[in-house]
């Protein structure tokens, strides 16, 4: 019985790092393609985190704590969705504590690697979002592979996440030369302000 327990534990800890392996691959190769999914992403779970805590730590009833996670991570997510520069800063920030954490297995120095990132996002928008998604996304997409080949050495998922990573940014940069999600956001306000002064245009002709 024990066995089997042991076993089944195993099986599921392979399962969780497959999906995990498929999102960081994803992630590490198209990172800045799917920009909003995973600033979205990074949103929900940043905020749902915060807001579990500070609930849990305010109430400590476990009821209220769940609901007012969830209702911080989709309020997150939502943010982070459309306002551009809050969603940079948490995608990148997000990322940065990622890499920290896999690198040291220190949640501080993961923090500083957060504020880091997060605050160059801000001033180098695209190099800052393909940098961190292709290395993060790639070093735990190495621990994850590892883990489900039953490869345990840390050294070998730190090879193989570096390996990852280094195709990853080759790749990233070479298909978003002509991408910029700035320059898609200018063109919409661009569009919709041309739309809206044709409009205004027809009504003044309409009434002379």
């Amino acid at each position: 019985l024990e066995f089997r327990r042991v076993l089944f534990r195993s099986e599921g800890m392979k399962i969780i790092a497959a999906i995990t392996f498929l999102f960081t691959a994803l992630q590490c190769f198209l990172g800045y393609k799917l920009f909003k999914f995973w600033v979205a992403v990074c949103g929900f779970f940043t905020f749902g985190i915060l807001g579990g805590v500070v609930s849990s730590t305010i109430s400590g009833n476990a009821g209220m704590t769940a609901f007012i996670a969830i209702l911080s991570a989709l309020l997150g997510a939502f943010i982070a969705f459309k306002l551009y520069k809050v969603g940079v800063f948490i995608l990148c920030g997000f990322m940065g504590f990622l890499l920290g954490y896999v690198l040291t297995r220190t949640v501080v120095l993961g923090i500083i690697m957060a504020l880091i990132l997060g605050v160059l996002s801000l001033f180098f928008v695209k190099p800052v979002i393909i940098i961190s998604t292709s290395i993060s996304g790639g070093l735990v997409a190495g621990t994850s592979l590892t883990r489900v080949l039953g490869i345990d050495s840390f050294a070998t998922s730190i090879i193989i996440g570096i390996l990852f990573a280094i195709f990853g940014m080759i790749l990233q940069f070479a298909t978003n030369k002509k991408i910029s999600i700035v320059n898609e956001d200018n063109s919409q306000n661009n569009t919709l302000i041309v739309s809206s002064i044709k409009r205004s245009e027809e009504r003044r002709v309409g009434k002379e």
